[in-house]
């Protein structure tokens, strides 16, 4: 017989995030993904608000600093 294997348990924290400010958009990015300091949203153009979310940890290597 087989046996399921447990579903991977995958860490999640608090994260800064970019979000579309337009409520029809469901826009965001991670704070320290963006190449700019205060970014426009890249699916319709709006003005971006800083949140945070619960996520997946990931961790940007290209990127020196970070924004908290």
């Amino acid at each position: 017989m087989y046996a399921k294997k447990a579903p991977e348990v995958i860490e999640e924290v608090q994260t800064p995030v970019w979000t579309c400010e337009n409520e029809t958009c469901n826009g965001w990015m991670r704070v320290n993904f963006v190449f700019q300091d205060e970014p426009n949203c890249p699916l319709c153009g709006n003005t971006m608000l800083k949140e945070s979310r619960m996520l997946p940890v990931l961790v940007n290597s290209t990127k020196t600093n970070s924004y908290t």
